[in-house]
């Protein structure tokens, strides 16, 4: 796949990636949830969710920013 520069498909992807995988650890972020404290290493469960969600969030905002229907000072209102 070539990218062109300002092309968004690269952050699609990468928000679709994220998505599945705070898809895959859903159940971290529910109320209620314990990780296994007695269990060998530590539950990363919490933080793979956290970390993916940071990511959904910065790759939104960059193809916002960067779409076709993005306003035209990045919506800075100067």
């Amino acid at each position: 796949m070539s990218v062109i520069y300002g092309s968004v498909e690269p952050f699609e992807q990468i928000l679709r990636a994220a998505h599945e995988l705070m898809d895959s650890y859903e159940y971290a972020a529910a109320d209620g949830y314990e990780p296994w404290d007695d269990c060998d290493g530590r539950d990363l469960a919490p933080e793979l969710y956290r970390w993916a969600k940071s990511v959904a969030e910065q790759a939104e905002d960059y193809i916002r920013m960067n779409s076709s229907n993005a306003p035209i000072n990045g919506g800075e209102n100067w």
